[in-house]
């Protein structure tokens, strides 16, 4: 999506298809300030922009914010760091390394320094922060789950080997799937019909 500056430079054409953009907040924002982004009044209060530690943890072991190893690392965490804002802010590197593993380490170092690529949320989507400025430098399949840093290549495999590292490997139809029984209200009807 084109930042109000550029709309201006195209004179409101998209820069794909040619036509009429529909401008949008920020566009109106833009035409209303009187002052140019990112200026700071003298004497502002400092401020700090953090994000909630399940989703620092998430985003730097390539997990999900609410899933279960990143819930049992999060609580793990507060129960021997601390509260989060002092995890988030004031625990040593060093001792976060050593609790919390290299990669989480590394993703709140970033935080603390503001390196960090930050989204906006749009059309009720939630923003969101990524460890990695610039975009996502790998596929999600050659990327390390430690800040999307890629995978070194396994050079020892040969191409037919199937062996996923010890991961198991799911047909699309899971076993699990199979032993759930179903619900009444979705069984299909056992109707004989009579001669």
């Amino acid at each position: 999506m084109p930042d109000p500056a550029e709309t201006e430079q195209r004179g409101g054409l998209c820069p794909v298809c040619g036509k009429k953009l529909t401008i949008g907040v920020e566009h109106r924002v833009e035409v209303l300030a009187d002052r140019p982004a990112g200026f700071r009044p003298e004497g502002a209060k400092p401020f700090e922009s953090l994000a909630p530690l399940p989703e620092v943890i998430a985003a730097s072991t390539g997990g999900s914010a609410a899933g279960k190893k990143t819930l049992e690392q999060y609580e793990r965490l507060l129960q021997t760091l601390g509260p989060e804002f002092t995890i988030l802010r004031d625990v040593p590197i060093e001792d976060l390394q050593r609790e919390a593993g290299p990669c989480v380490a590394e993703g709140i170092r970033r935080l603390r320094l503001g390196q960090v690529e930050r989204r906006p949320g749009f059309d009720g989507e939630y923003g969101a922060i990524s460890s990695c400025p610039g975009g996502d430098p790998a596929p999600e399949r050659d990327r390390s789950p430690c800040l999307g840093q890629r995978r070194p290549q396994n050079r020892g495999r040969k191409s037919g080997d199937s062996s996923q590292s010890g991961r198991r490997r799911r047909s699309g139809r899971g076993s699990r799937a199979s032993s759930a029984p179903i619900p009444s209200s979705r069984r299909p009807s056992r109707r004989r019909s009579e001669p």
